[in-house]
């Protein structure tokens, strides 16, 4: 695994401009992958696509696998991967933290949102800056959005807060069959984007 990972970031650090698919490839073929654990609470999963919240990329994923094609199955990926990057609003996050953000969301939904917002909280809290404190509640709202610009210049701290956050989320999680596994996902994450800082 790790001469892969070590693959990928040379990659990366040499083409910025696919830095997201290459990432977004990572993380479906290396993390995600096609099988689902039948005791997984968000059922038929294909590449952390499920059919319960996103049937239509889902299916069209599925296709893609049937179709036994390396490229459609790429194409299908990618595609899902960047209509939820821009669904989950990825994009007001610099890079890493979108990237970052982007796989927490994929694999725990609002919990992710809750990681940014305690986050940028934990940052007003340790530079005692003058912006009111944000609710976790989980909403990707105007408040949050704009207190995440607000603390653009902190994106690097705030990085690492989520990561931070992520890794208390597991831990305290109740399907403990699962800790290892999103913990060593959490590593492999980490072990490529935090060299991209």
């Amino acid at each position: 695994m790790l001469g892969k990972i070590g693959k990928l970031i040379t990659h990366l650090l040499k083409s910025d401009d696919k830095l997201k698919n290459e990432v977004f490839l990572f993380i479906a073929y290396e993390i995600e992958g096609k099988d689902y654990d039948k005791h997984d609470l968000a059922g038929q999963t294909l590449y952390g696509i499920t059919l319960q919240w996103e049937p239509a990329l889902y299916h069209k994923i599925k296709q893609a696998i049937e179709s036994g094609e390396k490229p459609k199955i790429e194409s299908a990926i990618l595609d899902a991967y960047n209509i939820l990057y821009s669904d989950y609003q990825c994009g007001i996050f610099d890079s890493p933290l979108d990237l970052y953000y982007f796989d927490f969301k994929l694999n725990a939904g609002k919990h992710a949102v809750e990681g940014i917002q305690a986050g940028v909280n934990n940052i007003i809290d340790l530079y005692n800056l003058k912006i009111p404190k944000l609710h976790v509640d989980g909403v990707l709202g105007n408040h949050t959005r704009k207190c995440v610009k607000q603390l653009s210049r902190y994106h690097k701290q705030l990085y690492f807060e989520l990561q931070h956050q992520r890794h208390q989320f597991y831990l305290n999680n109740k399907q403990h069959r699962y800790i290892r596994g999103w913990c060593n996902r959490c590593d492999q994450v980490e072990y490529i984007l935090n060299r991209l800082i």
